[in-house]
């Protein structure tokens, strides 16, 4: 697209749709699509995007990722009108709402199925999210070459200030990749030696300083989930790499959990 093209959706997919437009038959979503400008809506782009998709001129990843990218974008309209300071206190729990107004969102719109799979089996909604994005955007550098060494130094330095009578042998743990900020989630696995279960303590003030750079912590007492536990929380810099640290105090049950052990 040229500088003064209008933009529809976003610069980089409308280059490829319009490079799909231009070497194809016209499709059948072209005109909706060529009719969106800046004053289109956010629901009025959803539906061009669901009709690309069911168009078939895509992929199934591609249309996939159009459909969910559209809503992501109508549901962070409807986050920002939040008022819940609670619910705002930290990236964690932001992003816990802005998941349950997507999901919402995506049912109220027909998309049940997406809804389904983005509750049910997030890992697998953002490995088709993400191999649709590859189709309009290109890797990202950062992501695909952001080593994991700090990840492992960063357990180390928590493990080391863990308060029990022996050295802590291993510690639950998820990561979470993101553009901006890792959200790494930390707790006891059951069985290590070290910290029990139920329930550990942490030097907080001697793993703070460990931080080039500390933008808050806190002690999040109120779950907002059924399940959910109590956490201290930390945002900052570590080792060059934004971190949303997350100490959980007991250990957390679902998909995406593994255990580091100490070398």
């Amino acid at each position: 697209m040229k500088s003064t093209d209008t933009k529809r959706l976003h610069p980089q997919i409308d280059r490829k749709l319009a490079r799909i437009a231009r070497f194809t038959q016209v499709p059948a979503w072209h005109e909706a699509w060529s009719g969106l400008g800046p004053h289109s809506t956010d629901e009025e782009r959803l539906r061009v995007c669901r009709a690309i998709r069911e168009a078939g001129t895509l992929s199934e990843d591609a249309s996939y990722f159009l459909v969910s990218w559209a809503a992501e974008n109508l549901a962070d309209a409807e986050f920002s009108r939040l008022s819940d300071p609670l619910r705002m206190l930290n990236d964690f729990e932001g992003c816990r709402a802005f998941d349950r107004i997507l999901g919402d969102l995506l049912e109220g719109h027909g998309e049940g199925g997406m809804a389904n799979l983005f509750r049910t089996d997030p890992d697998e909604h953002d490995r088709r999210r993400e191999a649709g994005r590859l189709f309009f955007f290109k890797p990202d550098d950062e992501r695909k070459e952001d080593a994991t060494g700090w990840l492992d130094g960063l357990l180390r330095v928590i493990a080391a200030r863990v308060i029990a009578s022996k050295p802590v042998a291993g510690l639950a743990y998820r990561y979470s990749p993101d553009l901006f900020v890792r959200q790494l989630h930390v707790g006891p696995p059951a069985g290590a030696a070290g910290p029990a279960r139920a329930g550990w303590a942490v030097d907080i003030e001697s793993l703070r300083a460990t931080f080039r750079r500390i933008d808050g912590c806190g002690w999040y007492a109120v779950p907002a989930e059924d399940g959910g536990h109590p956490y201290f929380w930390i945002a900052g810099k570590f080792d060059g790499r934004e971190v949303f640290l997350r100490l959980l105090s007991a250990a957390e049950e679902g998909k995406g959990w593994e255990v580091w052990k100490q070398s």
